[in-house]
Formats: structure tokens, sequence, C-alpha cells
């Protein structure tokens, strides 16, 4: 049996929101008129529980509809789509399918610094007193 913490109302918001943030984007005086694509490259956005860590909704931009996986007509124009070699279809396939939630990977950089000192506080390998500079 499957079960899933998905919340359908919490994701059918997430979806929604994260469609008009792209459109807001899109529509915005810092788009780039020959941009490939308009709005936001990537927006991905995930919903977690904080007290048990079971994820609530999931989404990311670039959806496409599942009964015809391979119609690239929400992305591209007629005109795009007949001048793609077959190399360049399945990237722009590969890329629709792409949930950027996790098939992306980015170095944790400063956003995992807090969880390191926490750590080494924790263990005693350091103390309030140690100055670090960088």
């Amino acid at each position: 049996n499957l079960t899933t913490t998905l919340d359908a109302t919490i994701q059918e918001i997430v979806e929604k929101y994260i469609l008009a943030f792209d459109r807001a984007l899109s529509a915005g005086p810092n788009n780039k008129k020959n941009a490939k694509k308009k709005g936001a490259e990537n927006i991905a956005v995930i919903i977690q529980n904080p007290n048990n860590g079971e994820i609530l909704a999931m989404a990311s931009s670039g959806t496409y509809d599942l009964n015809n996986p391979r119609d690239l007509s929400g992305s591209y124009t007629e005109y795009e789509i007949e001048n793609m070699d077959d190399e360049e279809t399945k990237e722009a396939l590969f890329d629709m399918w792409k949930n950027y939630c996790v098939s992306q990977n980015f170095e944790p950089g400063s956003t995992f610094k807090p969880v390191v000192v926490a750590s080494a506080l924790e263990s005693g390998a350091i103390t309030e007193a140690n100055r670090f500079y960088l």
C-alpha cells in the first residue's frame, strides 16, 4: 500500500501561485524581449510539516499534460517546434519533464553553515569564545 502525505488543497494552492508568479515575472519590466523563455527559468516549492517532516506539497514550474507528455506547445511556438532537431526536441522534453524540487542539486553553501556551527558547539569541538574569519 502506498501512503502519501501530500495535501491536495495545499498542492493546488502552490501550483496556482507558481503559475501566477511566473506570469507576473513574464509581464514584468525586467524581462528581456528576445529571451528564450519568459518569466522565471525555474520555480520550485516544497511545503513540509516542520513537526514530522511530512511533505504536504511539492511542485515546480514547467508543467505538462500527463495525457500528452510529448506536447511542447505549452512552452514553444509552432515555428520553434518545427525547427528543432532531434537533440533539441529531446532536451526540451527532458527539461519539461523535470521536477526541479528533486532533480536539481545545489551546493548548500552558506545556508548550511548554521548547521555546522550548531553541531560543532553541541559536540564541544568549539565554544562560543572561538572566532573564525574568512
